[in-house]
């Protein structure tokens, strides 16, 4: 659905691709509701005086009308510090199946949630099953 701007986002997200939280932007490519469009974050985490940060990236697709979206994605998340699979590789994968809520064709309350897993590469790499789920406004 073409509107006069792009459904643009900003919203904190608990796990998901940024792992443990983060603050992110997200928005359509060109002047559309749905459609492809992008998001990248950044966030972290710490305990015991150890943490660290995640930079999350993704190319997303919205499909369907009136607010109400399947959002399906890919992408990439940098994680230095961060030991899954006991192996010290800061790249994961990402994909991202899930739902999202949002005003439409205006601003207001932003509510994201789905199925998230990640990807380790290299040596000792896996696939970890994981969900996230996100508040926000777009404006």
């Amino acid at each position: 659905m073409k509107t006069t701007a792009n459904a643009t986002n900003i919203y904190i997200e608990f796990a998901g691709p940024s792992i443990v939280y983060a603050f992110n932007i997200d928005a359509r490519f060109g002047k559309y509701e749905n459609g492809l469009g992008f998001r990248v974050g950044i966030g972290g985490a710490s305990w015991d005086g150890d943490g660290f940060m995640s930079v999350p990236i993704q190319l997303n697709y919205l499909i369907g009308t009136k607010g109400k979206y399947l959002e399906v994605g890919g992408g990439y998340t940098y994680a230095p510090n961060l030991y899954l699979f006991n192996n010290e590789n800061p790249n994961y994968g990402t994909i991202t199946i899930g739902y999202r809520k949002q005003p439409l064709g205006k601003k207001g309350f932003l509510f994201r949630a789905g199925f998230t897993p990640l990807i380790s590469f290299g040596e000792g790499g896996g696939f970890i099953p994981y969900a996230g789920v996100s508040c926000g406004l777009r404006f």
